[in-house]
């Protein structure tokens, strides 16, 4: 392969809480490090003159300004391509400078024009404004999913020419342990206050569910606000439910491994990197029936109706009731995290960087 020499990386991610996509960025990027050939150079670019807590082996650098970084990333981040020597521009995490054209994103979903209503009023307006212009400017977009890739081109973010699918993988750090981080029986979700994550129809269906069939297991939802997100009103928070806050990555597959079930009545994602944690963990996995859940999940997984209380009940229910369907979706599970690796991901993405570019200007 021919590369560019020198690959600037928008890290204004760093700066952000770790949800989904800064995930998938910082794995993506740990595995580039493994797997990058001789005489690739990256630089990550962190919009502070103050050292970032990050695991990311590579060099940084930390240009002191006083802009907000959303401006910083539209203002001094084409300037430091040039500071810097880099020919190649990779954003990771939704946007990216306008200006650039040697410029790779990845765009991880069209949510703020699927569901508007689940984004604060700035952010909405911010971001259904500069994604189709980044989408259209730069020279390749990647997205996480074939149906965010029809999302994108749905909502004329970007054009069919420009778009490639590499998908999320699962951490080394899942796989099944023996040790139980809480003393009780409990069924398990990840989901922040982002109304997409659907709690609210979780807490409903978890009230619903017949007091012998729940027995003494309790609901424990992982998960931080996040001040991009609409907050969504979860009225009375029952005895049996326990909202964990942010748990650490190294402490999730005690959480997943632990649980009887894991439950994600998420509305829509782009890619969903907690069902595929929880199998790798060996923790059967009820999902719901929309957006790309089904193309990541495949027969591994218990589908529900997100929009439907009551299917959301009765998942739950039949799967704790049933130990034999249990036992085959664990086994199922297993199986399917494995084919996502963020080795593979990365190895897409060294395709992408490679040089000529075979794309449209």
């Amino acid at each position: 392969m021919r590369f560019h020499k020198t690959i600037l990386i928008n890290g204004r991610f760093l700066l952000q809480p770790v949800t989904g996509v800064q995930r998938y960025a910082r794995e993506v990027i740990g595995a580039l490090n493994r797997l990058s050939p001789p005489g690739l150079h990256f630089i990550i670019a962190v919009p502070s003159g103050r050292p970032v807590d990050t695991p990311l082996n590579m060099d940084i650098f930390y240009d002191k300004s006083i802009l907000p970084s959303f401006l910083w990333q539209q203002i001094r981040l084409p300037l430091l391509m040039k500071k810097t020597g880099a020919d190649l521009l990779w954003s990771p995490c939704n946007i990216g400078p306008v200006l650039v054209r040697n410029h790779i994103v990845t765009i991880h979903d069209a949510s703020v024009f699927a569901g508007p209503s689940w984004f604060s009023t700035g952010f909405r307006i911010y971001y259904r404004w500069i994604l189709p212009m980044v989408g259209r400017r730069a020279r390749r977009v990647v997205t996480v999913s074939e149906f965010s890739a029809g999302e994108l081109l749905k909502y004329h973010i970007t054009t069919q020419g420009k778009l490639q699918v590499i998908k999320g993988g699962v951490g080394n750090i899942f796989h099944p342990v023996n040790q139980r981080p809480v003393d009780h029986p409990y069924v398990f979700t990840v989901g922040s206050r982002d109304p997409r994550k659907n709690v609210s129809r979780l807490l409903k269906a978890w009230k619903a569910l017949p007091p012998e069939i729940k027995g003494k297991r309790r609901l424990l939802i992982a998960g931080m606000d996040v001040r991009a997100f609409s907050r969504e009103d979860l009225g009375a928070i029952p005895k049996d439910v326990e909202f964990k806050g942010y748990i650490p990555d190294n402490d999730l597959p005690y959480y997943y491994s632990g649980a009887d079930l894991f439950v994600f009545p998420s509305m829509y994602e782009g890619f969903g990197l907690p069902p595929l944690e929880a199998m790798a963990c060996g923790c059967p996995v009820i999902v719901s029936n929309t957006a790309s859940l089904p193309e990541v999940c495949g027969d591994a997984a218990y589908y529900i109706d997100p929009h439907s209380v009551k299917s959301i009940t009765g998942g739950i229910e039949r799967l704790l009731k049933d130990y034999t369907l249990r036992k085959r979706l664990i086994e199922k599970g297993l199986e399917r995290a494995r084919l996502f690796t963020w080795g593979e991901a990365a190895r897409k993405y060294l395709e992408a960087f490679e040089k000529p570019y075979k794309l449209n200007s």
